[in-house]
């Protein structure tokens, strides 16, 4: 008989998977080989010694799979992919604008052109406030449907729409 043809079947025989009639024809060919039938000894020592170191003791339970806590834990992991995914999006835009900025040329602040200096006196001349920062000037030029006795200012008194200038309680 093959060596390696051997070898399988007395390893199915020590663990119990050789049919019947395979066990008896093999016992059969051990009997006339005894030099095989120290090594089949072998192979049912090793395969109830395995058999032993796998079993569970009687009355002892295996503990409850924690499918809850691993569950819990690939979605906090998800969110934190997510978050981070976030981060980097939101830390591109800053550089971006950051490099944009710094990409400006720079140049001095250009002053304010009020126009001709005779306009500029005119308006002055033709308002009834002598100061130039006055309240009632400013109020004066931005609402000029206001009426001559109405004080100066802003009052909002509806929640229901937003207030613009010019409006009255």
């Amino acid at each position: 008989m093959n060596p390696e043809l051997l070898e399988r079947l007395l390893i199915d025989r020590g663990l119990g998977a050789l049919a019947p009639d395979a066990v008896q024809l093999l016992d059969a060919y051990l009997r006339e080989h005894p030099q095989e039938a120290a090594s089949a000894r072998d192979y049912s020592n090793v395969a109830s010694l395995a058999r032993r170191a796998l079993a569970t003791p009687e009355g002892v339970t295996l503990p409850a799979f924690p499918r809850d806590r691993i569950l819990l834990a690939e979605r906090t992991a998800q969110r934190w992919r997510r978050a981070r995914a976030g981060l980097a999006v939101a830390a591109s835009i800053v550089v971006g604008f950051g490099l944009a900025w710094m990409a400006l040329p720079r140049t001095g602040v250009a002053p304010v052109d009020g126009g001709p200096p005779q306009m500029a006196a005119a308006e002055m001349e033709g308002s009834n406030s002598s100061s130039l920062w006055s309240a009632e000037r400013a109020f004066g030029r931005s609402s000029p449907a206001r009426s001559a006795g109405a004080p100066a200012g802003f009052t909002w008194t509806s929640t229901g729409r937003r207030p613009a200038f010019g409006d009255r309680s």
